[in-house]
């Protein structure tokens, strides 16, 4: 099994994959839907907003940040936090995954989640542009993301021929931690047309080797099969009298906690898709 087989294999298992299509497909419905161009809104507004709201949606599905379920709290909130704002169908569909799944995983200051051994970034890109993102001109943290080395190319590089000479040795090493993570960190990339609605989804490893394409890798998350949604399923009909059965044990979620004020330097990131 190649690596990325593996990768794709363990997201899916849990339901990750599911958790990250949802959370995009619900951050670009709002955003759809609060577009206004008398207003004055543009394509930088669109990946903005989109990117909020990418980021807000997966804290909610994966149980992070301000949506983190905390054991033994006194205090406790409902699905009215969980699910606000939310359309009926993205409440029905929202998928199962145990709290601790994913957790936050921010990388030098750009937003990250993992799972086990694998963590992903988030970068937005124009619809249609997905394989022209140029990572020379992302952020610092992205491009060494571009610089991982793919485990799965098994084409020598120059450093591999001269691997006997000890100074091409010693290079070799130092570019391997310039660039070294502690896990695997992959990227996100989502794109949006506002005007027709047409949408792009990826999961992958980035990379800067190739100029035919910006990847090693990339899967599609847009055709990955949904998970069963919907932490509430109501009954199918009403029951003829009182039920023996003890109801099922429910997770309350504590009060969230104050966010920390965004500042200037995380719009800016906002718009690089960071």
């Amino acid at each position: 099994m190649s690596e990325r087989e593996r990768i794709l294999s363990s997201l899916g298992k849990t339901d990750v994959l599911w958790g990250i299509r949802w959370a995009y497909e619900s951050a670009a419905r709002r955003t759809r839907e609060d577009y206004d161009d008398p207003t004055g809104h543009n394509a930088t507004w669109v990946g903005i907003n989109r990117w909020i709201l990418l980021c807000d949606r997966l804290d909610r599905v994966f149980s992070c940040g301000r949506y983190a379920t905390r054991e033994h709290s006194p205090g406790a909130v409902g699905l009215d936090i969980l699910y606000a704002t939310l359309t009926d169908e993205e409440q029905a569909t929202f998928p199962h995954i145990p709290p601790g799944t994913v957790v936050r995983d921010d990388l030098v200051g750009s937003p990250g989640w993992s799972n086990g051994d694998v963590r992903w970034l988030l970068a937005s890109a124009e619809f249609g542009g997905v394989d022209e993102i140029n990572w020379s001109r992302r952020s610092q943290v992205k491009q060494r993301t571009a610089k991982q080395i793919d485990p799965d190319n098994d084409q020598l590089s120059i450093l591999d021929v001269l691997m006997d000479d000890p100074g091409a040795a010693k290079l070799r090493e130092a570019l391997e931690r310039a660039i070294e993570f502690d896990i695997t960190t992959l990227v996100v990339t989502h794109t949006h047309d506002i005007d027709t609605n047409d949408r792009e989804l990826y999961l992958g490893l980035p990379s800067m080797e190739d100029r035919d394409t910006a990847w090693a890798w990339k899967e599609n998350l847009l055709t990955a099969p949904p998970a069963d949604g919907g932490r509430q399923t109501p009954p199918a009909s009403e029951p003829d009298g009182p039920s023996n059965v003890p109801d099922a044990p429910v997770r309350l979620r504590a009060p969230a906690e104050k966010a920390a004020p965004r500042t200037k330097d995380d719009a800016s990131r906002a718009s690089e898709g960071r």
